[in-house]
């Protein structure tokens, strides 16, 4: 018997009935995709004849259950082979999630049966599927985002005092929001989470580096790009002061490679009152504290110096 296959126009013959001739489809559009992936390993090494490149390459278009059929498609070869590559690429990820995806479906017509646009109609159904794959990531960031804001208002609502805890949720939304480098988000972290005295002896340019990333990628648009930013600005601002700052609230002096090198330690005591602060001469805490430590620094001064001196 005599078949001629409705989707590609083909002929071939199958055992009995020789005298008849029939109208149906070959059998490769009953294969499995699995089969298909198995054939196209023989194109990839050369071993299909014409006819059998071009079974195959419209039971591929034909697995996608995305074509409608008014006329059998009869590319070239030169259409065939210029397109197979990327035919296979696409059919990959159709028949994995192309059900999930809305894509465009085509009519083979006798305007289109030549296929001369597949490469067109590859690329929309690509480019859907890029659109299909942002939205669900943007999605995805999204709701990561959201609950990283739930755990910051939680905290602030049940006034927890875990700074350091707080600062790791505030890092985690940080990441997510400026779409951080993941090669960066632990220590990214740990520099969030930096407290007294560590702070003082942290790396300034990559603290900088951080400000300048949320700069360029978060506007400043709701308390917490707010609050985030102030974190960050005061870990940058105090690094910067180093031990000096954290005693003395000056910024008029000059930062050296370690931040309690001699120099620092002399401008600090430059502040020292002659006689030993009391804290009840100051208003603030802060101030005493200020005070004491540049005459702690001092007195120590002074014991060097007499014990060299002796």
């Amino acid at each position: 018997m005599k078949v001629r296959c409705k989707k590609t126009n083909i002929t071939f013959k199958v055992s009995s009935f020789n005298n008849y001739f029939i109208d149906s489809t070959h059998p490769i559009f009953n294969a499995s995709y699995d089969t298909l992936m198995e054939i196209s390993k023989d194109w990839h090494a050369g071993k299909l004849d014409e006819t059998e490149r071009h079974l195959l390459f419209v039971a591929l278009l034909d697995s996608t259950s995305l074509l409608e059929w008014h006329s059998p498609a009869v590319p070239t070869d030169v259409t065939i082979q210029k397109n197979m590559q990327y035919l296979l690429r696409t059919t990959s990820w159709i028949n994995a999630i192309g059900s999930r995806i809305r894509l465009p479906h085509i009519a083979i017509n006798h305007a289109t049966c030549s296929l001369e646009n597949v490469g067109n109609w590859l690329d929309s159904w690509n480019n859907a599927q890029r659109e299909y794959t942002t939205g669900s990531h943007m999605l995805s960031v999204r709701e990561k985002m959201e609950k990283a804001q739930i755990k910051l208002r939680d905290m602030i609502r049940a006034n927890k005092q875990d700074s350091r805890l707080y600062a790791k949720h505030m890092a985690n939304w940080f990441m997510i929001a400026s779409n951080a480098p993941k090669a960066l988000h632990d220590y990214w972290t740990s520099l969030f989470m930096l407290e007294r005295p560590a702070i003082w002896s942290a790396s300034l340019p990559d603290l900088i580096e951080l400000k300048e990333h949320f700069e360029e990628y978060i506007p400043i648009n709701a308390p917490i790009c707010v609050d985030c930013y102030r974190h960050i600005c005061r870990l940058v601002d105090e690094c910067e002061g180093g031990v000096l700052k954290a005693l003395t609230g000056d910024t008029t002096y000059t930062i050296v490679s370690d931040p309690i090198e001699e120099y620092n330690i002399e401008v600090a005591a430059s502040y020292a009152t002659s006689e030993k602060p009391e804290k009840k001469d100051f208003l603030q805490i802060g101030d005493y504290i200020r005070a004491y430590a540049s005459w702690k620094l001092r007195s120590n001064m002074d014991i060097d110096i007499a014990q060299r001196n002796a």
